[in-house]
């Protein structure tokens, strides 16, 4: 929001008595929660790397990077875009941006010159983290300012922002303009930057802003959606219910769609489930999703319409175990009948189709149980 257009903003919630209110937290403090209360419980699982990151060392990394981000001058309240390939990095970045106070833009990987430069101006971006990316995203940030090349410390084209930090060690503008590599972001936070985080933990609500996603702009430019905290948290947190059988078991979420393009959903598994996210080995079909299950015995998945169709078409899905799988959201946008009824039957049959807009935030209406 431009500072010429900003106006008091008004909180808006219309509710009545209900047997679960509110839970009235935000993520810092969940995180702490989750932390304190199962420290050497898995929070991700990357089954391609073998990688294994529990709560206590998500914490911890978390509380690192967000004291370097505030050791180069970055203030609570600016925005910081995650313009980034699929990762630990990115849910890492984008948890030590809410802790440290910062707004998260949330940018899925594929974007013109033009739409970039609309949402970096329209933002008023601070900081950009870039990389780890299967398009070539350098190309594109010379088209939004060619100046980036110079020495200037001010682009002419994006006049905001202050940093771009790439995790490409061979990124080609590191030196150039005000790119740098994040290696050299790592280890500035020092006890005082600590103190600054741990103070705002005490001053930031529920209801303060916290990411910023963006409409395909199919009509014209896209649309910034702004979420707090508390959309971004409560949807998930009231739908525990419908993602497992016994509340007294580990959810282990089969997550087969991208941070980015989840809006939060996953971090909000992850924070008020205490949930454990398995990312499984990329495969052109569904194999990787199965082996997964198989493996790490997950018990909930959420299936976007891509993922629906993988699972009718693969034809040695009855040769992995997937026993293990209790619940299933089918989530996205309106697609056959038939199709979720056979991919349920073939990996499990308790389901519930969901769809949710991003203005809505996450997961606003279930529409029918299938058993």
């Amino acid at each position: 929001m431009s500072s010429g257009c900003k106006t008091n903003l008004q909180k808006s919630y219309y509710h009545r008595a209900s047997a679960q209110p509110f839970l009235g937290k935000t993520f810092h403090e969940l995180q702490d929660e989750a932390t304190r209360q199962f420290p050497d419980r898995d929070a991700l699982v990357f089954c391609d790397s073998g990688v294994r990151i529990s709560f206590k060392q998500f914490s911890d990394d978390t509380n690192h990077l967000a004291s370097d981000l505030v050791k180069i001058g970055l203030k609570s309240g600016e925005r910081v875009c995650l313009w980034m390939g699929d990762g630990y990095e990115w849910i890492l970045l984008n948890s030590a941006a809410i802790r440290a106070g910062l707004i998260a833009l949330e940018l899925a990987e594929l974007q013109s010159s033009d739409h970039l430069t609309y949402i970096l101006n329209k933002t008023e971006c601070a900081a950009m983290f870039v990389g780890l990316s299967q398009h070539d995203q350098y190309e594109k940030l010379k088209q939004v300012s060619p100046d980036i090349e110079s020495d200037t410390p001010t682009l002419s084209r994006v006049p905001s922002l202050r940093y771009i930090i790439t995790f490409d060690d061979d990124c080609p503008l590191i030196g150039c303009s005000i790119v740098m590599h994040e290696g050299k972001l790592r280890g500035r936070g020092g006890l005082e930057e600590y103190q600054v985080i741990k103070d705002l933990k005490s001053k930031v609500s529920a209801d303060d802003p916290c990411m910023i996603t963006f409409t395909s702009g199919s009509t014209g430019h896209p649309k910034p959606v702004v979420r707090s905290q508390r959309s971004t948290l409560e949807n998930i947190y009231a739908s525990k219910c419908d993602a497992t059988a016994d509340e007294h078991s580990v959810i282990k979420v089969l997550k087969l769609g991208s941070f980015v393009s989840s809006c939060g959903l996953y971090q909000a598994m992850l924070l008020t489930w205490g949930a454990t996210l398995v990312s499984p080995r990329p495969t052109e079909d569904f194999t990787g999703a199965l082996e997964a299950i198989e493996s790490e015995r997950c018990n909930f998945v959420q299936l976007f319409p891509q993922h629906l169709s993988q699972a009718v078409n693969q034809q040695n899905i009855k040769s992995f175990d997937v026993s293990s799988l209790q619940r299933c959201w089918c989530t996205g946008n309106v697609f056959p009948q038939g199709i979720v009824l056979n991919a349920v039957k073939l990996l499990c049959t308790n389901a519930v189709v969901v769809y949710g807009t991003r203005e809505l935030s996450i997961s606003a209406s279930g529409t029918y149980h299938i058993h």
